[in-house]
Order: C-alpha cells, then sequence, then structure tokens
C-alpha cells in the first residue's frame, strides 16, 4: 500500500533556550515530482511564553552587550519555551514543563486529527530537532512507536541542523515522492 504521503515533524530549540517550535506536514504526491505540495500543516507552541526586553532586564547583567545588542536587533517580541519563564526569572529555577518528544507528539497528533487520513497510511515519517531528548534512537523512532505509526514505515530522523534543517528535510521528503 503505497498512499505516497510524509509526515513531518520538526521541533527546534533555539540557543538552548528552548524556544520550541514543533511542526508537522502531510506532504501528498501529485501527478508528478514537481507538482508535490503540502497537505496539511500544524505546529505546536509551548504554552510559556516571554518577553525579550522582560528577560533582559531581569537577567541582562549575565549577558555580554554584544548578545543584549543582537537579541534586541533581531527584533523578535515574544518567544515560546517549555519551562516557567517566571520561575526561572524571579527564582532562579529552570524546570522543564515539556520535552522536545512530547511536543513532537502533540504536533504529529493534532496534524492527524485535522486530517482526512489514517496515521497507518503514512508510508515516511521525515523528523528534525535542534536539541534531542536522546541521543539514540532518534525521534522519528520514538514518534513511531508513541503515535501509532506503521512499524514498517520508512523514517529519517535529523538532528543539529539549526534553521535550514527545513530545506534540507523538504528536499528528503522529494527523494522518497
Amino acid at each position: 500500500m503505497n498512499k505516497n504521503q510524509v509526515t513531518y515533524a520538526k521541533n527546534s530549540v533555539i540557543n538552548q533556550t528552548l524556544e520550541a517550535n514543533d511542526l508537522a506536514f502531510n506532504i501528498k504526491k501529485s501527478s508528478a515530482i514537481k507538482n508535490s505540495v503540502i497537505k496539511n500543516i500544524n505546529s505546536y507552541i509551548p504554552k510559556h511564553k516571554f518577553n525579550t526586553k522582560e528577560v533582559i532586564s531581569k537577567i541582562g547583567h549575565k549577558f555580554s552587550d554584544k548578545l543584549k545588542s543582537q537579541l534586541l536587533e533581531m527584533d523578535i517580541q515574544e518567544r515560546y519555551v517549555a519551562c516557567d519563564m517566571n520561575k526561572f526569572l524571579n527564582e532562579n529555577i529552570f524546570e522543564l514543563t515539556e520535552t522536545n518528544t512530547g511536543m513532537s507528539i502533540k504536533a504529529v497528533n493534532e496534524l492527524i486529527f485535522k486530517s482526512d487520513f489514517d496515521i497507518k497510511e503514512i508510508d515516511h515519517l521525515i523528523t528534525s530537532t535542534e536539541t534531542d531528548d536522546y541521543i539514540s534512537p532518534g525521534l522519528s523512532n520514538v514518534l513511531i512507536a508513541e503515535c501509532g505509526f506503521r512499524n514498517d514505515i520508512r523514517h529519517v530522523s535529523v538532528a543539529g541542523m539549526g534553521c535550514a534543517s527545513i530545506i534540507t528535510l523538504l528536499g528528503i521528503a522529494q527523494d522518497y515522492i
């Protein structure tokens, strides 16, 4: 059974501050490879957020002037994180509220819930994370077991490629379809 579907879950953790942006894509082949399209997209964003200026005002004394300047030049007003920033900023307690794997599972499950296909129809799983919860097994192995994919699907786990991973992963998906 070949439905030519690829699900891609992306989880990026930026600068180890646990700013997570989990995405799950369903790419389905149309009549020709050149006409491949993204049929569905889903994202998962952790519930905790913080304001860059607030963080700099509270713990900026730990940053170099260059780092503070770079953070402000990015013009990112809010960041979403997998830890309680109030505890971190006010009590200096760093405690994860979600894991990369957990966020990826949520992204995949939400995508499947809002899609018109069964998870068992997916033939390829391609995942990426900047900071994985494990060295081994890879994220795709964990998602196959946790989300209910077939055991015989092809899968690839990519780690440590940063923001550029989306281009690489779409290329891998293109090669499969």
